[in-house]
């Protein structure tokens, strides 16, 4: 029954805390046998019947999925396999660890193909396909996760924006290479930043759409402001991205998180307008313009002039800083250690 299944779970976790990995693995699954067997063995047990309860299956998936993370974790299985049971138990329950366990699997097979010597780089090869297919279900998968829960939302979801800035940094690099890198760098990034044509914003146009609408979702109200609070640094330091297709994917992820957190984003989406960096400060003037407008559009409008007085605010503590105590004809302030 469950408690027998919980109180079995724990007793592996024990042996595998004290080192005995086989031993645990053995505990969760005496009998060795296939993803394909296991579930023609869960369809003949009658899991999925309306009598299988969704503990019941919960339970199932959970000692599924821990099992599978240490037999990879000690060799006894890997590749396909391994993808195959992490389904397999999201296919009983969808829930938030599943899901994450399953993307950083994907995470890990891109990160040893990338690392790989005898694996070919070049774009356009059967490997480097393979290994941009692990790179966006990895990203797609950690993403899927914020669905369901953000217990691992401070591991999944900086590592997916990290792959995902990675991937537009790709993008640029393979049309550069198209258009045979003429003129300089900068003048490469503006144009770069401009338009998205070319075989390279082609092929991985279509693939950031979906990373962009999946990260919508993620920018609603469901996600605590603690989890933004920790990407917003992150997110903020890539507004300059050569990728066009990056950039606006960042204006629309500041967008909602401004709209939905404005007492948290605000400290650092308002001073992004303000930066003496051009490019960085056109990205914020647009962020901010915008969440005015929809803050009136929907009858918000303390928010809207909360975001307008922060502008100036932010403005006259920039001025503040640039003042020199000569200069204003105060003396400047020396700490004199205690004798």
């Amino acid at each position: 029954g469950p408690r027998a299944t919980l109180l079995r779970v724990q007793e592996a976790k024990l042996l595998w805390a004290r080192g005995l990995a086989h031993q645990a693995v053995d505990l969760l699954e005496p009998v060795k046998i296939s993803a394909l067997e296991l579930t023609a063995e869960i369809v003949k047990n009658g899991t999925r019947h309306v009598g299988f309860t969704h503990t019941d299956r919960l339970q199932f998936a959970k000692q599924l999925v821990l099992a599978t993370s240490w037999m990879q974790e000690i060799g006894l299985k890997h590749g396909e396999e391994v993808v195959a049971r992490y389904q397999l138990a999201l296919s009983l329950v969808k829930w938030e660890r599943g899901y994450f366990e399953l993307a950083k699997y994907y995470d890990f097979l891109f990160t040893r193909r990338l690392e790989d010597p005898e694996v070919e780089k070049a774009p356009g090869t059967e490997d480097c396909e393979k290994t941009e297919n692990l790179r966006m279900h990895a990203i797609q998968t950690y993403l899927r996760s914020l669905e369901y829960g953000c217990k691992k939302a401070f591991s999944s979801l900086p590592r997916a924006l990290t792959l995902y800035f990675e991937l537009g940094e790709l993008a640029v690099a393979e049309e550069d290479r198209e258009r045979g890198g003429g003129g300089s760098a900068s003048a490469r990034s503006r144009k770069l930043q401009s338009q998205a044509s070319g075989k390279a914003a082609k092929r991985y146009g279509p693939r950031q759409t979906g990373v962009v609408a999946i990260s919508q979702k993620c920018t609603k109200s469901t996600i605590p402001p603690r989890v933004w609070y920790t990407c917003l640094p992150q997110l903020l330091s890539r507004v300059s991205h050569p990728c066009n297709h990056v950039v606006q994917t960042l204006i629309t992820l500041l967008l909602n998180i401004t709209l939905n957190h404005l007492p948290q984003a605000v400290w650092l989406v308002a001073p992004l307008a303000t930066s003496l960096n051009e490019r960085r400060r056109g990205v914020g003037e647009a962020i901010v313009k915008r969440a005015i407008k929809r803050f009136r559009a929907d009858q918000r409008e303390e928010h809207a002039e909360a975001l307008e007085e922060a502008m100036p605010f932010f403005k006259e503590m920039i001025a503040l800083a640039k003042l020199v105590p000569a200069q204003s004809g105060l003396r400047a302030v020396r700490h004199r250690p205690p004798r």
